[in-house]
């Protein structure tokens, strides 16, 4: 498993990584676009928990305070492992602008760089069935 992720609002954390960067930019972009794809998994978290409905008995202050730092704590192991993809995306765009080859991606490049177990999945349930009995 590597590293663990600080905070993406430790000021001190941010700073080190910064002049980190400076020194050696391509080690540290793979943090950098792991902080990032962190902090947009927390925000999926946070919309799913707005958009559910609660019941009053249990809302405190307090009560958000631990969610949404189970939320911060979640969002950071996701994307310390595999991840959902967009940490690569972002490394990857890093580089190529880096070297001058930016290129518009199209619609089928990111399709075909999903992981493949939910997309193949979807592929298989949208094509049509054979008709028993009948060959092609």
């Amino acid at each position: 498993m590597s590293s663990p992720i600080s905070s993406s609002f430790d000021n001190a954390a941010l700073a080190q990584l910064k002049f980190d960067a400076k020194i050696d930019p391509k080690a540290e972009a793979k943090q950098v676009s792991r902080q990032f794809e962190a902090i947009f998994i927390n925000q999926l978290l946070q919309s799913m928990r707005k958009a559910t409905i609660k019941s009053d008995l249990f809302q405190s202050d307090a009560n958000k305070t631990y969610e949404s730092m189970f939320d911060q704590e979640i969002a950071n192991q996701i994307s310390s492992g595999q991840g959902i993809g967009l940490a690569q995306e972002i490394e990857r765009q890093l580089f190529d602008m880096q070297l001058g080859r930016s290129q518009k991606p199209s619609a089928t490049d990111a399709v075909n760089k999903l992981p493949n177990n939910a997309l193949d999945a979807y592929r298989a349930s949208s094509l049509p069935m054979p008709l028993p009995g009948k060959s092609r």
